[in-house]
């Protein structure tokens, strides 16, 4: 069998510069180009694929993480060589769990329930828009069955903490839920099919409250931030294969790794910049065009940690970034320690549920019972701007 990481790219000629809009192929979420670093973690995923198909079985392979450590990317890097291999992709929703209509809706098919079919409606109705229905039961278990007879199978669930976070909304469907993802992750289809989940740090959690506690070695990855070595590596493929860059971009390339501390999503805060600088420049790498990327990429750097904590609201910020401040950025606290000075100013409900979304958002994570700001450059922006603010008097 070919390599799974290897396979042909169908190469579409480059428009000429002038008609080329950069920012139409650089995100800050989602697909990326260059994935230095993340070698190891294709591989496992690539093992557990052919594991899979060789006992005609499947798992669930976790990749959870900080915010703006890459998990979408790589997800969909994942999916792209799943694709290349054979294998069918379906992007699912929470809802997809216990819903056969939306599970088919994610298949990109029409879902004729049983009812119908059994009452002879003209089905011709139903399928004005799919030339193909699957629809063989009424549970989502019976239709990814039959589904994965027809081709190996590869489901997608990104930001999977969500599962926590609308614990309300499934609550009513929990027994569907678990019993899907159950004989999902212990390969009880029968035929081939994985579970590649992406999310932040309290997704194991979100699994084990369903019931999904036990993962295989190597199954369950730790994103984190990149290495030197392929931080530096990402930046020059991207200024000299997509910026097309005149000359040695190591001076660029050392100012900007200063601000990025490894983490993709600050990377591409700068690329994006630095790549619209090029292009202006006519690929020249000049000190002011540098310190016009800079700029730009600090601006949409703080914008990200803003869209970040803008669900979590001022006082309980200022709670939070008083407590952290009290102690070294790597020390972290204890969550009575959050949780004692919230409750000065909300219910015990509103404050566990503030705490909650710090989590959900990816501002804390916890480690060994301690929670700390997962990137140095997020908690320094936080003590910045809100450890200094005075606190509303109290209600």
């Amino acid at each position: 069998m070919r390599e799974f990481w290897r396979f042909r790219r169908r190469r579409l000629p480059r428009p000429p510069r002038e008609n080329r809009s950069v920012s139409a192929y650089v995100l800050d979420r989602g697909p990326a180009k260059y994935f230095h670093g993340r070698s190891q973690i294709l591989i496992d995923f690539h093992r557990f694929c052919n594991l899979a198909v060789e006992e005609g079985s499947g798992t669930t392979f976790l990749v959870q993480g900080p915010p703006g450590a890459g998990k979408t990317a790589l997800l969909s890097e994942c999916s792209k060589r799943a694709r290349a291999e054979g294998w069918q992709v379906v992007d699912m929703t929470v809802k997809s769990l216990h819903d056969p209509a939306a599970f088919m809706e994610d298949l990109g098919r029409a879902y004729i329930s049983s009812r119908v079919r059994s009452k002879k409606f003209d089905l011709s109705k139903y399928l004005s828009w799919s030339s193909e229905v699957r629809s063989p039961g009424s549970s989502v278990f019976a239709l990814i069955r039959s589904v994965s007879s027809r081709a190996k199978l590869l489901l997608i669930l990104d930001e999977v903490q969500n599962i926590a976070s609308d614990r309300q909304a499934v609550a009513p469907f929990r027994a569907e839920v678990e019993h899907t993802l159950d004989l999902v992750h212990n390969g009880r289809i029968g035929n081939t099919v994985m579970l590649l989940a992406g999310g932040l740090g309290t997704s194991r959690n979100a699994f084990q409250s369903l019931g999904i506690s036990r993962f295989g070695v190597d199954c369950v990855v730790e994103l984190g931030g990149l290495s030197r070595k392929a931080e530096r590596a990402v930046l020059w493929d991207w200024m000299t294969k997509e910026g097309e860059a005149t000359g040695d971009p190591t001076e660029w390339i050392d100012a900007i790794t200063q601000r990025t501390y490894g983490w993709p999503q600050h990377i591409m805060s700068y690329v994006k910049p630095a790549l619209d600088q090029l292009d202006i420049d006519k690929t020249i790498m000049s000190p002011s065009g540098l310190e016009a990327v800079l700029a730009n990429g600090l601006a949409r750097r703080t914008a990200y940690y803003q869209r970040r904590v803008s669900d979590i609201g001022r006082t309980p910020l200022i709670i939070i970034a008083r407590v952290l401040n009290s102690r070294s950025a790597s020390a972290g606290v204890l969550k009575e320690e959050i949780l004692i000075p919230l409750t000065s100013h909300y219910d015990k409900d509103e404050a566990e549920r503030l705490f909650f979304v710090t989590l959900q958002k990816g501002v804390l994570e916890e480690n060994d019972d301690r929670f700390r700001v997962p990137i140095l450059s997020m908690y320094n922006w936080l003590m910045s701007k809100y450890a200094h603010l005075e606190l509303p008097e109290q209600a």
